[in-house]
């Protein structure tokens, strides 16, 4: 089996560039993830990973081969498929992920090959999957499009055959693998194919030629309606001079989807990143390929199969889940994280009414926890909420990397007092050595503590209404300043450098 998917994975020679952005790898089998079933059978080829469940982090979806007969002639009805499920029981940022469990009872697999993107294609909350490929009895692969009616019971799927979705199938010996993305960042999932079609050449021999095979969504929202087949579109034909075996995402955050493939160079296999320098219309356009740091590439006597991206650890960036047999690493599910998003802490100080986030130098948006949904004009650093419920911060850095704070219940009350801030004047600001407080309201300043971005405090002690307070012992950086007068919390920002 293995042999065969080397076959369908490798091609030919190219040459590449070293892209800045890095890649770690953090461990097989990662977070629960199951290479392999309890008795060692149904190894995985590919994950997807989707809310399923629809409870805010995501779950792992599990394909691969059941069973492959190897004896005399290679034909279809000697291939049997499983897909399987592992419910993540942890949460968006700590994934745990319960054993397998069969997706549904009696999965209605294509005749041919079994290779699927997942998502939800008519937006009514239930992922559906694009899968390559059903065959015909003259061996022509044809795009099924299993559109998702029920969650439940043994026939969850509408199966729409190319005819309806009017692309052509391809060619008897043809192989492509699907992936589901907005291409064209006009607000729609398009399908895009990588692999190969099988022509012939002018002696009538049988050639294999890789290709990126694009399919434009011109229907609905509701209603998805391909328009296809255009081969290398949007740059990529300078790209495809051996066989890609790609998916999609925003790999570098800046915000239009890039593309990673699988590919040879020399005589290994390795990951090539085509990086979307979208045109001023906000089409996208692929120039040149990459080698992403990190990533790891497999010799003559190792595997690497089609990988994955997913944002497994909560942080904002993607990363990349692939099933691979290397010597350095054994054999199983491969976990590389992107550091392209370091996590740091959404903390989040509450003074009566007041939420204020800690870390600085981001964008802001506040949201109402009972819904999930943005509360609008709340883009600064602190919040006074106008009426009583459950708050929380969405922090986004220049990276476009991203975090969510927890959530805090405020009770709007009116013996708050949000003007006491303006009495109390801090300065110089920034400074270097020292600053000063000045309390103008009628309450003693009982003590000043210093918040760094990371949420870590120093504590002073005062007793007045005037103080002068040496920062000697702070290292520079952008600080949050509690102060407390009388029964209150004020809150200022202030910056140290060192000179």
């Amino acid at each position: 089996m293995k042999n065969i998917i080397i076959l369908i994975l490798t091609g030919f020679l190219s040459s590449t560039n070293i892209y800045c952005q890095e890649f770690q790898f953090k461990g097989t089998n990662p977070f629960g993830l199951e290479y392999v079933t309890p008795d060692t059978t149904q190894a995985a080829l590919k994950l997807l990973f989707y809310d399923l469940d629809d409870d805010g982090d995501l779950d792992a979806i599990t394909t691969g081969f059941n069973s492959l007969d190897l004896s005399g002639d290679l034909s279809f009805d000697k291939f049997t498929y499983f897909i399987s499920v592992q419910e993540n029981i942890g949460d968006r940022k700590h994934p745990s992920f319960e054993t397998r469990k069969p997706f549904m009872n009696n999965f209605p697999f294509p005749a041919g090959y079994f290779f699927p993107a997942i998502g939800d294609l008519n937006d009514d909350n239930k992922p559906d999957f694009i899968i390559s490929s059903g065959v015909d009895s003259f061996f022509q692969l044809h795009t099924l499009y299993y559109e998702r009616k029920s969650l439940t019971g043994d026939d969850q799927f509408n199966i729409i055959g190319t005819d309806s979705l009017e692309l052509e199938a391809f060619r008897e010996g043809s192989f492509f693998i699907p992936e589901l993305a907005d291409m064209d960042m006009d607000g729609d999932p398009d399908l895009l194919m990588s692999g190969f079609l099988t022509l012939e050449d002018t002696s009538g021999s049988s050639i294999q030629r890789p290709y990126f095979m694009y399919a434009k969504n011109i229907g609905t929202i509701s209603n998805p309606r391909f328009l296809g087949w255009f081969q290398n579109p949007y740059g990529l034909e300078t790209s495809i001079d051996q066989l890609q075996i790609s998916i999609v995402g925003d790999i570098d955050n800046d915000q239009d989807n890039d593309i990673l493939s699988l590919t040879t160079v020399d005589t290994f296999t390795v990951f090539n990143f085509l990086k979307n320098d979208h045109l001023s219309n906000g089409k996208p356009y692929f120039n040149g390929i990459s080698m992403l740091p990190g990533l790891p590439k497999a010799g003559t006597t190792e595997t690497l199969f089609p990988p994955t991206l997913a944002d497994l650890d909560g942080d904002g960036d993607l990363d990349v889940i692939v099933v691979q047999d290397l010597i350095s690493t054994g054999t199983g599910i491969g976990y590389y994280e992107n550091n392209l998003c370091i996590s740091s802490p959404a903390n989040v100080i509450m003074t009566q009414q007041v939420l204020t986030a800690v870390l600085t130098g981001v964008q802001y948006q506040w949201y109402n926890c009972a819904d999930g949904t943005d509360i609008s004009g709340a883009t600064a650093q602190s919040f006074q909420p106008a009426v009583s419920g459950s708050y929380g911060v969405r922090l986004t850095d220049s990276n476009g990397c991203k975090s969510e704070s927890d959530c805090f219940d405020v009770v709007v009350t009116e013996t708050d007092n949000p003007t006491l801030g303006d009495k109390i004047l801090v300065y110089p600001n920034p400074t270097s050595d020292f600053f000063t407080i000045v309390n103008h309201t009628e309450y003693n300043t009982t003590s000043v503590t210093f918040i760094n971005s990371a949420g870590h405090e120093y504590k002073v002690i005062t007793n007045g209404q005037t103080e002068k307070i040496s920062t000697s012992a702070l290292p520079a950086g952008n600080y949050l300043i509690e102060i407390i007068a009388g029964e209150y919390k004020i809150y200022k920002k202030l910056s140290i450098f060192k000179e």
